[in-house]
């Protein structure tokens, strides 16, 4: 079986799978009630969560990412 290293700052270590969780936080507007309605209309994710919205009018709020979180919800709701 294979064998993978990885080397970190301070060592490292070798293991037959590795797997490596990378995480991001979502910006938040800061809207009121935003933090109330995460989960019941207010999304973060686009491509997670564009299903959900399917042939409904939605509004998307942001930067650069904006942009392709807009694209992408064209191609499931109704209205962007």
């Amino acid at each position: 079986m294979a064998k993978y290293g990885v080397i970190i700052i301070g060592g490292g270590f070798e293991a037959t799978a590795i797997i490596i969780v990378a995480s991001s936080e979502y910006r938040k507007p800061g809207v009121i009630g935003e933090g109330s309605l995460s989960g019941y209309g207010v999304s973060y994710c686009a491509t997670c969560d564009g299903f959900l919205f399917r042939d409904r009018e939605v509004a998307v709020v942001g930067g650069d990412t904006a942009t392709t979180d807009a694209l992408e919800l064209s191609r499931h709701v109704g209205r962007c």
